[in-house]
């Protein structure tokens, strides 16, 4: 009987310790090195109040995909892009939106859908480009909300096509 309360008194010390190891010691050595390696993603990935979120206005920051770090530009309408940047007024563009495969993640812009996209069409069309509207998470209606937020609000922006 000994035995088995000396087991059992062993048992509750050690998950004790543990529990204690792990919620105040290991938790907040993970969680900062967590919240450190995207606090990039964290800051330049923004709440919207039309459309849930998006990406900040003009920025450049390193993003985080499974361990791989990836540049992220935005244009003047929070789009990735290139590089930061106004867009053109007289130019003609084609609006991208989807989730995680039309923002890119993961991956340089120059290698994104639009990126290729864009590349191809420079060689034919000096004056018209393909923009990426997409984010990663989104789903049909976030499309539908941003894509009329951003008509509504952008006169200036000569866009021929919507491609989902």
């Amino acid at each position: 009987m000994k035995r088995i309360i000396n087991f059992f008194f062993f048992i509750s010390i050690y998950l004790i310790i543990d529990l204690i190891l792990t919620q105040f010691v290991l938790f907040n050595f993970f969680y900062k090195k967590l919240e450190k390696q995207y606090a990039a993603d964290l800051e330049s990935r923004v709440t919207n109040q039309y459309y849930k979120y998006t990406f900040k206005k003009k920025v450049s920051f390193k993003s985080n995909y499974q361990g791989y770090n990836y540049n992220i530009s935005t244009n003047n309408l929070g789009f990735r892009d290139y590089k930061i940047r106004d867009l053109n007024k007289h130019k003609t563009y084609s609006i991208i939106i989807g989730d995680s495969f039309a923002e890119g993640v993961g991956i340089e812009f120059e290698d994104t859908l639009t990126g290729q996209l864009n590349e191809l069409i420079k060689l034919q069309r000096n004056n018209y480009e393909f923009l990426t509207a997409g984010v990663a998470s989104y789903s049909t209606y976030i499309y539908q909300k941003k894509i009329i937020h951003i008509l509504e609000n952008n006169q200036w922006l000569n866009v021929d096509k919507i491609i989902l």
